[in-house]
């Protein structure tokens, strides 16, 4: 994978991009926050003396709405237009004491994690700089475990470093599952980190994890069953189970009295699902479609999902390594597809 060092400073000011421009709007409203720490913290008492009335009754968002309008009455330096770049909110965790602030809306920071390149290397910066300030707001650290894993896509290839990154990411996303074992985007994470650092682990402590890597992925889908990348993941475990070689069969052997087993027909299951949840969208879901007819030897219905996924416009979203797959899958089972339309 082709990757990049990219400085806090440096790299992030050379790209000059709109990244930059949300980056900087982003940071003077937390400066402006900054200013009012004082109010806040004493409006958080109030609505700690609020909660210990209400005992577990949880803060509704329309006094959180009250709370922020008068905190932040006083910052009028803000415009309109950064105040719509990212609106903050002020909220209160039930199961530890408030003694941060907590930021409870994280739109245009989803939106950044979700964009291109440059947005995603922006704020994996900004989220970066304030793990300090947030270490205890699990909301914060789910998406930070998501964009350190996103930052090994810029490392070129350094090896030490994304080893480095992966296993913070699975410390920061198992701290937020302590903090709050109810979110579905934060087992997911989980999920996805203890995948990643499987890459620099032995094969028992990968085969290990492997157990808990479904664990949290069947977790994501009881709290979340429309999230159609949650199915993607446990498909992806599934055929990687049903795929393993001889040795590693042997070595979970070992390990397990039960070791984990899969079928292709498992995995086409949970393939479909995503696929139907999030449909034409997904040209990787739908290479791995393909991949679980072919093991299941039906090479039509293969020739048909590779014909799909080289026709996907969001294959050039996909990485390059996936894209030459598909093209070249696309290719090989041409022949197929001519027999199934005939």
């Amino acid at each position: 994978m082709r990757l990049i060092v990219i400085s806090v400073v440096s790299g992030f000011l050379a790209t000059g991009s709109l990244a930059f421009f949300l980056y900087k709007k982003i940071d003077r409203i937390i400066s402006g926050l900054l200013a009012e720490l004082s109010t806040l913290r004493r409006e958080i008492g109030e609505l700690k003396s609020e909660l210990k009335a209400v005992k577990t009754k949880p803060v509704s968002s329309s006094s959180l709405s009250r709370s922020k309008n008068r905190s932040y009455s006083s910052v009028n330096t803000l415009s309109d237009e950064y105040e719509d770049a990212l609106d903050f909110d002020v909220s209160v965790s039930t199961t530890i004491l408030p003694d941060t602030r907590y930021l409870q809306e994280f739109d245009s920071v989803d939106e950044m994690l979700n964009g291109d390149g440059s947005q995603k290397e922006a704020v994996f910066q900004w989220l970066n700089v304030r793990y300090k300030e947030n270490c205890t707001n699990p909301e914060y650290l789910w998406r930070y475990a998501k964009a350190l894993i996103e930052h090994c896509r810029h490392l070129n290839g350094d090896k030490e470093q994304e080893k480095q990154l992966v296993f913070k990411a699975k410390d920061v996303a198992f701290q937020s599952l302590q903090l709050n074992p109810n979110c579905a985007a934060t087992h997911k994470w989980c999920a996805i980190a203890l995948g990643r650092v499987g890459d620099f682990l032995p094969l028992n402590d990968k085969i290990k994890n492997g157990f808990l890597f479904r664990e949290h992925i069947e977790k994501a889908i009881e709290i979340s069953p429309e999230d159609s990348t949650s199915y993607y993941l446990l498909g992806r475990w599934c055929y990687g189970v049903y795929m393993l070689s001889w040795l590693e069969r042997k070595v979970a052997a070992t390990l397990f009295a039960s070791p984990p087993t899969s079928t292709a027909e498992e995995a086409l299951q949970n393939f479909m699902t995503a696929e139907t949840l999030k449909p034409n969208t997904w040209p990787e879901n739908q290479l791995y479609i393909a991949k679980c007819y072919i093991q299941m030897s039906q090479f039509e219905e293969a020739a048909d999902w590779f014909d799909k996924a080289y026709h996907n416009s969001h294959l050039d979203e996909e990485e390059p390594e996936v894209q030459q797959e598909i093209r070249d899958s696309y290719e090989k089972y041409q022949s197929y597809l001519k027999v199934k339309r005939e």
